[in-house]
């Protein structure tokens, strides 16, 4: 059977992914670093790590960053801090998680 994976969000304690075909509990995904901020609507100007308006780039304060192949484009994500979450069509999850450390 297929899913269609079309709704992610990350609860408040920032410990699960919530998705409309289940949830993930990100304890198990063996991180070491803990999310501690709450998500928040986007605007259309994206600061700090973000997916692009079009759905094709992964943007750090809105410069692209990450060009996404076909197959690893949305239908639906979240970000929480610098971390985005990706769900495709297949109903594949992935996690990106963009950290720049200054000279």
């Amino acid at each position: 059977m297929d899913w269609v994976l079309y709704d992610l969000s990350f609860d408040s304690t920032s410990l699960y992914l919530h998705s409309n075909i289940g949830t993930i509990a990100l304890s198990s995904l063996g991180t070491s670093n803990t999310i501690s901020t709450v998500a928040t609507p986007q605007l259309p100007r994206y600061k700090y790590t973000a997916l692009g308006s079009d759905n094709i780039w992964i943007t750090f304060n809105s410069k692209n960053l990450l060009w996404l192949p076909q197959e690893y484009r949305p239908s639906s994500s979240a970000v929480l801090g610098n971390t985005l979450c990706i769900g495709v069509g297949s109903g594949k999850v992935w996690l990106c998680t963009v950290d720049f450390h200054n000279p």
